[in-house]
Formats: C-alpha cells, sequence, structure tokens
C-alpha cells in the first residue's frame, strides 16, 4: 500500500498561493522570462531563492525595479509578511523559511551543505500545504530535488524548467528524476500555467462536499478499470483532496467534468492514481527519530548472542530510502560490534515504478544532506559528474525488493523489526486495524514496529507496548493469550480478484481432456517420484509426490536440492552424485527418509547422469527387479565413497589455499596501504569538489548579475551622454584643484574647448569669457558646500552663473559644476518693462513692498493672481519673501541703496527676485519673475552629472582618461586599484610610467 498526500490542510481557507521558484547559475535569465509573462495584478506571491555568496551584495532587486517599476519587489527580510502580490527575493548569506505567514531569515551554518532551495521548499510544503507551487529553473547541481518531494506531499504542484531550455540542467533533471513534477515547461510557459491554475480556482473547493457518494463509488470503478488499483479503504478526505488537486491542473471545474476526464482518458487515471500513491521518503527522515531507533532497536539487536539473521520489513518503501537506510544503520553497527549475523531488509511496496526505481538504488546527490558523510563514503558510490549516487553492493544485497500490497497480499513471519512510517495516518481505521493485526502476526515474540510521529496503534493496543521514548514511536509486540488467538486470514482476499481483473485466467485454459486426465492419474500412480537438478543441486524438474521426502525451509523460498533435504542426505547425495559422474553409470543406494505421516521408510535412491551437468535422482520405496538387479549400496559404502572424495578435495584445496593465502598476504598489504591514502585523498577531494561546486554556482550567479547592471550602466552612459551632447546649457565639470573633467558641447558659445583641454586648469583659460570671480566661487562651494549663483554679462549677453558641488553616489565632494543659463531675453524683457516699475499695478509680474518691521504693505494684482493660480489665499503674500529675508532687513540701516537677487519657490513654481532697499522709504520693494524652466534645466543637468559621476566609478571595468600627451587626467576606482595608488594620485602622471 503506498503513501498518500497528506490528509491535513495547513492553509486557511483565506490563505493566498505562495510560488517558491529555486534557481543557481543561469537561472537569473530564466527568472526574468518568467516574470515577463506575469499580468500586472497576479494575485499570488513569488518567493525567489538563488545561491549566492554570503559577502556578495545581491544586485538582483536593483536590476529587477530598473525594468520592472510597477511591481512590489522586496528583499527578505526576518519576520516580513507574505502578501499576495509581491515578489520576495532571498538576501545572501541567509537561510530563508516560512512560518506563519512570515519569513524567518537566519545566518547561513558554516559547517553545513548549502541548500538553500530544499530549506525553503520544506517549509513552504509545511506552511501552503496545496496552496504551495514549487518551480526549478537552471541552475547546477541537484538542490532542489529534495524539496519538491516534500511539497508533493503536502499536496502542492511542482514544475519544472524544460532542460533543453536551460543553460545549466543539473537542477532540473535532478527534480525530473524524482518523478514528483507535475510539467516541465520553459520559464514563460510555466508562468501562463500557474496563472490559468488560479483563474480556475479549483483550489477553493471544500473537500469534505467535494465529493458525493456516488461519485466515489464512481471512482473507485474508473480508477479500478484503468489501472488495476483499489482505494476504497483511503480516507475519503484523501481522495477528494487529491482528486480536488488533479481537477487544478487539468483545469477542470466540476466532479463530473473530472470523472468524464478520467473515462475518456487513461492516462489521467494513471496519474490520479501515482498521486494518491505519492511515495516522498528520504534516507534517515526524521534524524531524532531513528537516533532513538538506533539506541533503543538497533544496539539490542547487536548485542543478542544469536546466529540467526536479523530480519526487517519495510512495506510501503517506495523508492527504497527508509529500507537502505536501516540496512546502514543494522550493517554499521554490526560491523563496529565484531558480530556476524546475517541481515536480509524485506521492502515491498505496490508501484511498480517506484520498485524499479529502488532496485536501480540511484538517487540525486542531494542524499548528502540527509546522510552522514561516513555512511556516504562507506556505502555509496557517487557518478563521475557528481549528480547521483549509487548504493554499493554490499548494501544492495542484503535488501529484497517485491511488489506487494499490505491489504491483500500475504506477509512475512518471524521478523525483528517492520518500519511503516506515515502509512496508516492515510487509511480508515477498519483498513488500519487489518494492517496492525497482520504486523503483529508477522512479528516473532518481542520483535519492534517503528511508526510515523502521527501514528500510533489506536484501538489494537492490546497487541503492541509503547516504549516510551519521547523522539519517537516504537512499539514492542504483546503475545495473545491462547484462548484469544485466531488464525489470520488473508485481507480484503475478495478484492484482489476485483482490483485484478487482467490477471484472472479464461475458463477455457482450465478445462482438461479426459485422456489428458486418465494419463495423469496413472503417471501420479505408477511413476516414482524423481527430480532433475544441475552442478549446482538447483531442481529444475518435479515428478511425482517429491514433497514426501522434500521439506521447505523457514524463510525466503528455495529449489535448490541440498536446502530441502535431511542432514544425513547431503553428503550421500553429493557421493552419488560424483561416483555417477566418475563412473559413467547409474548409482543406486538404500537409506531411510522420515516422509509425511512420520514414519520412517525405506527407500531406494538411484541417481544417473542424464547429460552434462544434468543428474536424474529416483526415490522408490518398491524393489522392483532394476533395483534388485543393480544390487544397491549400503549407506557405509556411499559414505566412504563420500569421505574420500571429500578427502581428496580438501587435499587439493588446502595446497591451493596455502598458495592463494601467502599471495593475498602480500597483496592486501599493498591494498590496505594504498586503500588508505586512497581514502584519505578521496575524502579530501571529495570535501573540495563539493566546496568548488558550490562556490561556482555562486560566482556564476554573481557573474551574471554583473553582466546585467553593466548592460544598464551602458545604457544610462548612453543617454547621459545623449543628455549632455543635446543640451543648450553650457556645462562645465572641475576637480578638487579645478581642472577641466567634462563639459557640455554648448560651452563653445563662451569659451573654445576641446577634448585635448580636459585636465587643464581652469585658470590657464580665458577668465574674461567664463565671468569675474569664477575661481573664488568655486573655493567658496568647496568650503561651505553651498550653491553660488550669480548674474554676469559675458559679450553683450546676460547669464545666471551657477555654481555647485559636484556630489558622487556615496556623498563626497569631488570638485563642483559650473552652469551658465542664459538669461539675455529676460533681461532685455526687463529693460523693456523697466518703465513699469513705477507703475507697479500695471506690472505682469510679482512687485510686493514690506515695511521695515517686514510687514507687506503692498502687493499688485498680478502677484493676487499668481497666488489664485496655484490654488493659495491672496493675503499669502508672505510665500514670496525668501529665507533670510530678516537678514536683508538689516540693511535697512544703512543710509545706501542695496540690491540682493534671490531665488523662491512657491509650491511647483520657481521665481528669481531683485530686492530693492530704500532707506529714504524706509521700506523693502521686491520685483519677481519666474525661473521655472531655467531651474528645472539647471536641476535636471545636476542630476545627470551626479549620475555620470556615481556610473564612471561603479564600473567594474579598468577605465583611464587622458590628454594628447597621454597624460592620464582621470581614473576610476577599479583602474587605481590595479595601479595600486589613490585616483587623484594617478592625476598627471605619463601613461607609460603608470603602466
Amino acid at each position: 500500500m503506498k503513501k498518500a498526500a497528506n490528509s491535513v490542510d495547513k492553509t486557511s481557507p483565506g490563505s493566498c498561493l505562495i510560488v517558491g521558484i529555486g534557481a543557481s547559475a543561469g537561472g537569473l535569465e530564466a527568472f526574468k522570462a518568467f516574470l515577463d509573462e506575469l499580468p500586472k495584478d497576479f494575485g499570488f506571491a513569488i518567493v525567489f531563492i538563488q545561491h549566492l555568496l554570503a559577502r556578495q551584495k545581491s544586485l538582483l532587486p536593483g536590476l529587477l525595479r530598473s525594468k520592472r517599476p510597477n511591481i512590489d519587489i522586496n528583499e527578505i527580510s526576518d519576520g516580513m509578511e507574505v502578501l499576495p502580490g509581491k515578489i520576495y527575493l532571498g538576501p545572501p548569506g541567509k537561510e530563508i523559511r516560512i512560518q506563519k505567514g512570515a519569513f524567518h531569515a537566519t545566518d547561513r551554518r558554516k559547517a553545513h551543505l548549502c541548500l538553500p532551495v530544499d530549506d525553503f521548499f520544506e517549509s513552504l510544503a509545511e506552511e501552503a500545504g496545496d496552496k504551495a507551487i514549487a518551480v526549478i529553473l537552471s541552475g547546477a547541481g541537484t538542490d532542489g530535488a529534495l524539496g519538491i518531494q516534500s511539497v508533493r506531499m503536502m499536496g502542492g504542484s511542482v514544475f519544472v524548467q524544460d532542460p533543453g531550455t536551460a543553460k545549466f540542467t543539473g537542477m532540473p533533471l535532478a527534480a525530473i528524476n524524482t518523478r514528483q513534477v507535475d510539467g516541465i515547461l520553459a520559464p514563460a510557459g510555466i508562468a501562463r500555467e500557474i496563472v490559468k491554475m488560479q483563474s480556475l480556482g479549483a483550489l477553493s473547493a471544500d473537500v469534505d462536499t467535494l465529493l458525493s457518494t456516488s461519485d466515489l463509488r464512481t471512482f473507485y470503478r474508473l480508477v479500478r478499470e484503468k489501472t488495476g488499483y483499489n482505494f476504497e479503504h483511503y480516507k475519503k478526505t484523501v481522495i477528494a483532496r487529491r482528486v480536488r488537486r488533479r481537477m487544478y491542473l487539468a483545469r477542470v471545474g466540476s466532479v463530473q467534468d473530472y470523472l468524464d476526464l478520467i473515462d475518456k482518458k487513461d492516462s489521467e487515471a494513471s496519474m490520479l492514481a501515482s498521486d494518491l500513491m505519492i511515495g516522498v521518503t528520504s534516507f534517515f527522515r526524521d534524524r531524532l527519530a531513528w537516533k532513538a531507533l538506533k539506541t533503543e532497536v538497533v544496539r539490542k539487536f547487536v548485542a543478542e548472542d544469536n546466529d540467526a539473521a536479523i530480519r526487517v520489513w519495510t512495506p510501503a518503501c517506495a523508492t527504497g530510502e527508509e529500507s537502505y537506510s536501516i540496512a546502514m544503520l543494522l550493517r554499521s553497527e554490526l560491523d563496529l560490534a565484531g558480530g556476524k549475523r546475517g541481515l536480509k531488509v524485506f521492502a515491498t511496496d505496490v508501484n511498480d515504478a517506484s520498485i524499479q526505481k529502488a532496485r536501480e538504488g540511484t538517487y540525486a546527490a542531494s542524499i548528502v544532506a540527509d546522510v552522514q558523510p561516513e555512511f556516504r563514503q562507506k556505502y555509496f558510490v557517487a557518478s563521475e559528474d557528481g549528480h547521483s549516487a549509487t548504493i554499493r553492493d554490499g548494501i544492495r544485497e542484503n535488501v529484497v525488493f517485491a511488489k506487494q500490497d499490505v491489504l491483500t497480499d500475504p506477509p512475512f513471519s518471524k521478523l525483528d523489526l517492520i518500519i511503516c512510517r506515515n502509512l496508516l495516518i492515510y487509511l480508515e481505521h477498519e483498513a488500519q486495524e487489518k494492517c496492525l493485526e497482520i504486523f503483529h502476526y508477522a512479528l516473532k515474540d518481542g520483535g519492534y514496529l517503528f511508526l510515523g510521529n502521527a501514528e500510533s496503534p489506536g484501538r489494537n493496543s492490546a497487541l503492541f507496548k509503547y516504549i516510551g521514548h519521547k523522539k519517537c514511536k516504537i512499539y514492542t509486540k504483546i503475545e495473545k493469550s491462547p484462548f484469544l488467538r485466531k488464525s489470520l486470514a488473508v485481507p480484503y482476499a475478495a478484492e484482489r480478484s476485483v482490483a485484478s481483473p487482467l490477471r484472472q485466467e479464461p475458463a477455457s485454459s482450465e478445462r482438461r481432456s479426459t485422456s489428458d486426465f486418465i494419463q495423469n492419474a496413472l503417471l501420479e500412480e505408477f511413476t516414482p517420484a524423481a527430480l532433475a537438478v544441475n552442478q549446482n543441486f538447483d531442481i529444475l524438474y518435479h515428478n511425482g509426490p517429491t514433497n514426501r521426502y522434500l521439506r521447505q525451509p523457514r524463510g525466503a523460498p528455495t529449489q535448490n536440492l541440498l536446502e530441502m533435504l535431511p542432514d544425513k542426505l547431503l553428503s550421500r547425495i553429493r557421493a552419488g552424485i560424483y561416483r555417477a559422474t566418475h563412473e559413467a553409470r547409474s548409482v543406486s543406494f538404500r537409506t531411510s527418509i522420515a516422509v509425511l505421516d512420520g514414519k520412517k521408510r525405506q527407500v531406494i535412491l538411484r541417481i544417473s547422469k542424464l547429460r552434462e551437468n544434468l543428474y536424474l535422482l529416483v526415490f522408490s520405496e518398491k524393489c522392483g527387479s532394476s533395483e534388485k538387479a543393480e544390487s544397491p549400496l549400503e549407506a557405509s559404502e556411499i559414505e566412504e565413497t563420500s569421505a574420500r572424495q571429500l578427502e581428496a578435495e580438501l587435499t587439493a584445496t588446502r595446497e591451493t589455499l596455502q598458495t592463494n593465502i601467502e599471495q593475498l598476504k602480500s597483496l592486501n598489504e599493498e591494498l590496505q596501504a594504498s586503500n588508505e591514502e586512497l581514502q584519505a585523498a578521496n575524502e579530501e577531494l571529495e570535501t573540495s569538489r563539493e566546496e568548488l561546486q558550490s562556490l561556482n554556482e555562486e560566482l556564476i550567479t554573481v557573474n551574471s548579475q554583473l553582466q546585467s547592471k553593466i548592460e544598464d550602466e551602458e545604457e544610462l552612459n548612453d543617454d547621459l551622454n545623449n543628455f549632455l551632447t543635446s543640451t543648450s546649457i553650457p556645462t562645465i565639470f572641475l576637480d578638487h584643484q579645478f581642472h577641466v573633467k567634462r563639459f557640455t558641447p554648448a560651452m563653445s558659445r563662451l569659451l573654445k574647448l576641446l577634448p585635448s583641454d580636459v585636465g587643464r586648469p581652469i585658470a590657464d583659460l580665458s577668465q574674461e569669457t567664463l565671468g569675474p570671480d569664477l575661481i573664488a566661487d568655486a573655493e567658496s562651494v568647496l568650503d561651505n558646500l553651498s550653491p553660488i549663483r550669480r548674474d554676469i554679462s559675458i559679450n553683450g549677453s546676460w547669464f545666471i552663473r551657477s555654481t555647485l558641488p559636484y556630489r558622487t553616489a556615496d556623498n563626497r565632494i569631488e570638485g563642483v559644476v559650473i552652469t551658465y543659463g542664459d538669461v539675455s531675453d529676460l533681461k532685455k524683457a526687463e529693460e523693456r518693462t523697466k518703465h513699469l516699475a513705477s507703475f507697479p499695478q500695471l506690472n505682469p509680474n510679482p512687485v510686493i513692498e514690506v515695511d521695515a518691521s517686514g510687514k507687506v504693505v503692498f502687493a499688485n494684482p498680478a502677484t493676487q493672481s499668481i497666488l489664485e493660480g496655484l490654488g493659495m489665499d491672496k493675503g499669502d503674500v508672505e510665500v514670496f519673501l525668501p529665507a533670510d529675508f530678516r537678514e536683508i532687513l538689516e540693511g535697512l540701516k544703512t543710509e545706501a541703496e542695496s540690491t540682493f537677487h534671490r531665488e523662491v519657490t512657491v509650491r511647483d513654481r520657481v521665481f528669481g527676485e531683485t530686492i530693492y532697499l530704500s532707506p529714504q522709504l524706509d521700506a523693502v520693494r521686491i520685483y519677481g519673475y519666474e525661473v521655472t524652466s531655467r531651474k528645472r534645466a539647471e536641476d535636471s543637468i545636476k542630476r545627470a552629472k551626479e549620475e555620470w559621476e556615481r556610473t564612471f566609478d561603479s564600473v567594474p571595468d579598468l577605465i583611464a582618461i587622458l590628454d594628447d600627451k597621454h597624460t592620464i587626467l582621470r581614473v576610476n576606482k577599479p583602474m587605481a586599484a590595479r595601479l595600486g595608488l589613490k585616483p587623484e594620485e594617478c592625476i598627471g602622471l605619463p601613461c607609460y610610467r603608470a603602466v
């Protein structure tokens, strides 16, 4: 009986769908393709987990936000709530888990193999249940292969990127090999499939009311007819939940439509049966429970003074991980104790595909997370590519796999231990009780039963006694009183014929003709019992009532003659075959054999050689003429022959053995020394390989992010260059020493600058065309970090020269930026309207008069009109007063008139102001003019300059700017680091000296 999906819904009805995406090398491009296919209003949460170096800052949030500004992208922090419609990115160096609707981020353990995708998927399965979707994208290694099995076990869905579209196929192929995948698609196809599944809303259906009684009967019948499996003893909620999941994946809206789909498509019935029989397991699952099993049971087996083999049964073994786990644990303890007890593990399951996978014994390399290193080195052989590991023959020989249904096939017997974990919770109570009765029958007195943490004998507690360990559910068999014992009937025997109608033989094959019947009767009556055996004593053919003389030993069935004969006949049979071979004639001897009725009868055993390696043994209790003529040998004669045979063989064997022992001793010493060296080297290489593989994946991921960042920076640099080239505002950039760093083409209106002028001191250039006090203003800006603006006249044109500090992305001052805003037209307009200054009422620009106390005593209509246009009250004239107006008023105390220039921002508009102080009138008059457009242009230039500077130093390439004499004018930080100097130390060096 296989395991089914969990019957407990881990999510509340209102919880959202959570899509967990795992990737490694090459996963960034796949994730972008996935996001490109999503609609703007997707209603589920997306969590992207990627291999990243702990010390490497992730560039992914910035890269994604720059291309998708409308999507809410968050880097996960501890305690962050999971909400639909958002994308969450795992930070580097953190282990991410999800619990109670929030993320838990902890530092990655140093002495721990990094499997972040597996860790997250396991917590996602526990949190979201059947509302979890796991997606595996491009990546090297096998991370995620275990995690998707947990998602499937809890009822979730799994999608994997088509390896043909992946840059690295390790992670997709490892996931596909688990056979727990619902879809293999390109990233865009996965996104479309998830959106369709969500829009269908099948998961919102209530499992308690999803299937009616008639629907269940139809379901049982269809699946039984299509697959031969019977699920009538499964819990109804388990059936309903898996049906709901298949409806969800098949995009079917009603139960009736889904039943019609099963009726029409055999493949859908097979996939549903596979979902119900899902066998998610792992090596040493629940380590604390296995540790308790080792202490309470395994070591007791090892300590027993008993030569009998330890017999273990693991029903519902799935793909064999638990069967191999107990075999490795027992073999390790037996080897440590020097015990010579044999070991036999019987592993059974109803699913042919799972049994075949278990027989192969090959698993993804991610098992290293569950198998301790000494077991991995001792009992596994790693593949050349490192993606898989195979069980060694020494352990494989101890495990026997067979197809069996716990509820319909006969059990094993005389067992020491039964391991059946997380199967009973999926069965109805009656089926659970039947299973426990079967386990009780199969165990020998004092045998142990190992159940899952959520399982117990329940109403069969009289059959088993709990050993009381806190960490696991281990029970020991309680022998029933004689008057309570009853024979164990094969459970659900009637179901076997129903469940497997194809196995029934046609009635015509059972009819035999009268003549055949008579001939067989005569043969049974008059033909003596006979056997045909080969040179290895394997029985090839029976004739007559041979069961009167042979006995079937306990344990697994056998067809070897020596195991089925009484002990005293073994040597006689061997001697008889020896004489028949060497004397080339039949040999007969007389002996006594205890037959079925318990009496001993005299039997003549005749041995003949039919051909090479084929012998005929005839048992005869009636001495006919042939036996008398051949004078059967007595037992002593045949035993004497046997003794001579054995002595000759023993002498030859001793001589050969002695020679071989001497050779083997010498060879063994050499091999032991070589093996120790190889083992030590192998351990070092294995550790190094794992570390290098993990590091390589993380470096590829970082390189992919850096490549995307460089592409974005190149695009931004092109934008900045185009802006600087196209702007009509003359702009020049100076460094700390006031050397030219960069300039816009518009500067040619003021000064004829050439590319070769970059790096020259600004003082060497014509100051007349740049305006007065340029150097003084630049020095003041560097000292005070406050912009300075001046109205200057150059060659008959008026400019507002703005001197601003040059700030880098990390807020360092690396020089100044000087812009020249052409206000010639504005000045001309001022001149043309100068006469209006005496007529404030007619002036279209703001005119305000303020008395010595700072109170506004007059504002012209234009001022009030502007305030109304900005949605403000007419009386809010104070907004036009500059911030330092109180200091300006102090100038009224002087006797000379003064003029000041200021800028004031009112809402989103900027006004330039000329402030006249008139001590004679004891008043201040302010004349305003709007400079919003010019201000925005200046701000754009400033931002462009800052962005260009930030880009220059953040580009990882080595960049140096030289003049026409090959002198370094400027280098970025990577180039300075390569030269071993600070960036400012490189300036002025000849290029050949620096190199």
